[in-house]
């Protein structure tokens, strides 16, 4: 029997990082083998034996593992871990339509009629699900009833890790760019702020969606926001580092999601490169930012959150002590260590 971890490892998406550091760190070594799916697909699933164990990496924006996932259990196949990326649903909606109109009526459908219990057995037929937020597991066991649901702490690669750099008044977003990740409100507030900070930037870093209405949103912020603001588009990991040394702030002002609860990456990440974050209440973002200790939350209500980002700017101290407390956080709660010790409870049957 092989113990296989599979995922698009060479794509630039998040949970291609993670997964890499996943394998990296913990399951490279239990005597996992890695799986691309992303460059072998169909040659990739010829390499997984029935008895093989097969953990995969599930978004619900990566089609090609979803699409082994079923097939795997339509071939019988039961031996299989998943970490949800998206919990509760491995794909949403269910059923998808190029139709606008037909697609939400899905997705309502999916979300509060559970489409009729259609496509939900696939969840009684993996052997464990391991969820990277605590909201998200107890979502997963709430909806399904199930009880093979665990917590795994999003590991972060301590090599990567960096302390807070030195205080400046620049900002930054990072990551996919949607109207709902809020980046033309994190724009407002910068803008509001260049009144007593003219010198402050704004870098943006990361591209919208490869459609119509991404890029006519991400066009849109462009048009009405360019004072102060570096649009980068896609950096590559080795720029990065230069990149957001020149920034101390991170914001993340998105909305909530109706129907996922993911752990942000763009969150983790920006702390983990030494940022401090402003980020809103949403999803699952209490978990990682507690407020005035590892980060700020947003209100959304503008006024009060130029107020919050005045006194941080005005405040180096604690700005550098906010930093440095969630570097430590990051250490403390989501280090290799951590989860090898939480992968290893739930692998022993000590839960």
């Amino acid at each position: 029997m092989k113990k296989l971890h599979v995922a698009s490892f060479s794509e630039h998406s998040g949970i291609s990082k993670y997964a890499s550091d996943f394998f990296d760190l913990v399951l490279r070594y239990r005597g996992y083998e890695r799986l691309d799916y992303g460059q072998l697909r169909f040659e990739g699933e010829k390499a997984i034996g029935p008895e093989d164990l097969v953990h995969i990496e599930i978004g619900i924006n990566e089609k090609a593992e979803i699409e082994l996932l079923y097939r795997l259990i339509n071939r019988g196949h039961r031996n299989i871990h998943v970490t949800l990326h998206d919990p509760p649903f491995i794909q949403w909606p269910h059923f998808r339509f190029q139709n606008p109109l037909l697609n939400s009526m899905s997705k309502f459908i999916h979300l509060y009629l559970r489409n009729f219990w259609i496509g939900e057995s696939v969840f009684h037929k993996i052997r464990r699900f391991f969820v990277l937020t605590r909201r998200g597991c107890k979502i997963m066991r709430d909806r399904y009833g199930l009880e093979n649901v665990f917590f795994l702490p999003f590991i972060i690669n301590g090599s990567k890790i960096r302390d807070i750099s030195p205080i400046n008044q620049n900002m930054l977003f990072f990551g996919f760019i949607g109207k709902n990740k809020g980046l033309h409100y994190a724009l407002s507030l910068h803008e509001a702020l260049l009144v007593d900070y003219p010198e402050s930037r704004f870098i943006v870093i990361g591209d919208g969606a490869d459609n119509k209405a991404g890029s006519d949103y991400l066009k849109q912020v462009k048009n009405r926001y360019n004072r102060n603001v570096d649009y980068l588009g896609f950096v590559e990991d080795s720029k990065l580092i230069e990149v957001f040394d020149k920034a101390s702030i991170a914001v993340f002002p998105f909305s909530a999601y109706r129907a996922v609860t993911p752990a942000s990456a763009s969150v983790l990440g920006a702390m983990s490169m030494g940022k401090v974050v402003c980020a809103t209440n949403v999803n699952a973002v209490s978990e990682f930012i507690h407020d005035s200790e590892t980060g700020y939350l947003l209100t959304g209500k503008l006024d009060r959150d130029i107020s919050l980002l005045n006194c941080i700017m005005s405040s180096p101290k604690q700005l550098y002590a906010v930093g440095k407390y969630s570097v430590e956080y990051l250490r403390k709660n989501h280090s290799s260590e951590v989860v090898c010790e939480a992968f290893d409870r739930v692998d022993s049957g000590f839960l």
